[in-house]
């Protein structure tokens, strides 16, 4: 997962490092009792921990490790607001896999990687004053199958589980560590079968379950949607609740997520559209857990539903994502050596690198596709870029557009990028400076994905604020707004990036009618009709409309939508092509090939910062 602790801010002058992890870091633990399997314990202390704290057990995903979990997910940044203890277990499977399968980690004190885990909480609860009453277990993939193993067989110990991607307890259950039928969605029991293999994992426990949260992708192919239904079958049957859900949240926790609640022990969270790659939710678990209060969006709720079909549909195709058919437990597939890609992605005015490293999705989908960040930081005391002066808008004639050309060419040198792969987005005026430097850079980059910006060159003139183009009163005709484009980098006559626009139609701060300026200048820019040779309806969102000029340029109108658009960070990585260079492996065991250059060197540099110093 990407390293938050290296968040590093490059200057055309010099490199500084600046922390953006947790205050402390990760310690081994060792010698904490039973460990059959060898499992590593990693233990993240705050430096405020609280009296009696809570503990968290978060484990990851397979092919990953303690160390990547702990800077991929916000847990441990989390644990410094809110004191409680994190351990992070480290799989002893060479290839980063849990232990899931055998009938020892299935059962109660029964060996495998279970008790090494269990172990472990009962150390932390006898050594380091832990609450009992406030364990917890969380995973993503095979680590959410873990989840799901620890509260079968150690209900004694964990209070509440959050399970992201997984799969039901005991469905992987057989001699060996990968079950197609189980990840192909095939195995299909009745809740009250469900039910008995939980309870299997303890024999003879009377007591208290955990309560149970589980998350899934309706395009997972990895582990199939149906093992989603098949979780909502067992954990109902475990706390004797219909599998009818009580009440039905739309929008929860973000939106076209939907969650169910079945009773006060049981919720599921159905993410629609969203493949294996589900984003970890972890100010909602930490509410679910009881650390903080309510989380997150609150949706719009329904009463009572139809009981929940126990029959998937298989989820559409489309160019725009992998088959991911085999690596479920893995966490998705392993990947051959691949272009390393990198995106450059630019902040609001008034905000920040950090700000728009910290709320946008690009960083953590970094982790799942092995690409860069570059997060630029704009010079103005105001946080907006300059998109208005003769130089930002030419050809490396100065300006902020040259300080974060200039970075990308120390990116291309540096760090092994692929020149081909170069990519460009931002939001608002971000989204202007992506015109921008699609227009005076369209050497540098192939793609540009631009939310509620204006066209480049509609800024120009001799002040950082152009009222009359904000308000959608600069009206030119296509060949005018196109020769604009090609005046950036007078001479140039290779190829354009191809570019995505992305606008609400209730934007109130530049106007809507920017977004139909916009369509005249980049179908005049790759000479095609303004008229779209195809629409789509509610995409990606309801109410949203997709048009389709050519290969080349497609926009979203947002109907309903303000200024602030929601970033819909998988659709422009769909977009760049960046999603599509996830093949699936030829491989039938865990094992990991080397990635790009090397995987250390790509989770150290792929979130990067950029201070544009405006004397560039």
């Amino acid at each position: 997962m990407f390293v938050r602790s290296l968040l590093t801010f490059l200057t055309v002058a010099a490199l500084t490092v600046l922390s953006n992890a947790a205050a402390s870091q990760l310690q081994q633990i060792t010698n904490f009792g039973s460990n059959p399997t060898n499992v590593g314990i990693f233990l993240y202390r705050p430096s405020n921990v609280a009296a009696s704290p809570a503990l968290i057990v978060a484990m990851h995903y397979c092919q990953g490790t303690a160390q990547a979990y702990f800077t991929g997910t916000q847990y441990a940044n989390l644990a410094d607001q809110h004191g409680y203890l994190v351990i992070y277990p480290d799989a002893p499977d060479s290839g980063g896999c849990w232990d899931v399968h055998t009938t020892a980690t299935l059962t109660h004190d029964g060996g495998g990687d279970s008790l090494g885990i269990a172990s472990a909480v009962r150390y932390a609860i006898a050594n380091w004053n832990v609450d009992p009453n406030r364990v917890f277990a969380t995973g993503t993939s095979s680590g959410a199958m873990m989840t799901n193993v620890l509260a079968g067989a150690y209900p004694d110990l964990f209070k509440a589980g959050s399970a992201f991607a997984g799969v039901p307890y005991g469905c992987f259950a057989g001699p060996d560590l990968w079950n197609s039928a189980c990840a192909t969605g095939t195995i299909s029991k009745t809740p009250q079968q469900w039910g008995d293999l939980v309870r299997s994992g303890y024999p003879g426990y009377t007591g208290a379950y955990p309560k149970m949260q589980i998350w899934q992708g309706t395009l997972d192919t990895t582990l199939n949607y149906a093992n989603f239904a098949e979780g909502i079958k067992q954990w109902t049957n475990v706390f004797g609740y219909t599998t009818t859900p009580i009440s039905v949240t739309s929008n929860s926790p973000v939106p076209n997520w939907t969650r169910s609640v079945y009773g006060s022990n049981f919720q599921a969270i159905s993410a629609a559209g969203v493949d294996h790659n589900i984003p970890t939710q972890e100010n909602d678990v930490l509410a679910w857990f009881g650390i903080t209060g309510s989380s997150g969006n609150p949706g719009t709720t329904t009463g009572p539903t139809s009981t929940p079909t126990t029959s998937v549909p298989t989820p559409t195709t489309t160019t725009s994502g992998a088959q991911q058919t085999h690596w479920g437990q893995c966490g998705g597939p392993s990947i051959e050596k691949v272009p390393l890609s990198l995106i450059v992605a630019i902040h609001y005015c008034t905000g920040t690198a950090r700000a728009f490293f910290t709320g946008t999705e690009y960083a953590n989908l970094a982790d799942r596709y092995g690409y860069i960040v570059i997060y630029p930081e704009a010079p103005d005391s105001g946080g907006c870029w300059d998109v208005h002066t003769n130089a930002t808008l030419s050809h490396d004639a100065g300006g902020d557009s040259l300080g974060i050309a200039s970075m990308i060419r120390h990116a291309i040198a540096n760090y092994g990028v692929d020149p081909n792969r170069v990519f460009v987005t931002g939001l608002s005026s971000g989204a202007m400076m992506t015109n921008v430097l699609a227009g005076a850079y369209p050497d540098l980059f192939m793609a540009g994905a631009a939310y509620a910006g204006v066209p480049y060159g509609c800024f120009a003139g001799p002040t950082m604020w152009n009222s009359a183009c904000a308000t959608g009163t600069v009206s030119k005709s296509a060949q005018e707004w196109g020769d604009l484009v090609r005046n950036g980098y007078p001479g140039y006559e290779g190829p354009r990036p191809k570019m995505q626009l992305w606008h609400g139609t209730e934007d109130e701060i530049l106007d809507y009618t920017n977004f139909k300026e916009g369509i005249k200048q980049w179908t005049n820019v790759f000479d095609l009709d303004t008229t779209s040779t195809s629409s789509h309806y509610n995409s990606p969102l309801p109410g949203w409309i997709r048009s389709v000029y050519g290969s080349n340029f497609e926009t979203i109108s947002a109907v309903g939508v303000p200024h602030d658009i929601t970033l819909q960070e998988i659709q422009v990585l769909e977009w760049f092509g960046i999603i599509l260079i996830r093949q699936t492996p030829p491989y039938d065991t865990c094992s990991v090939p080397d990635m790009f250059l090397s995987s250390s060197q790509v989770r150290h540099i792929n979130c990067l910062a950029l201070s544009v110093s405006p004397s560039v």
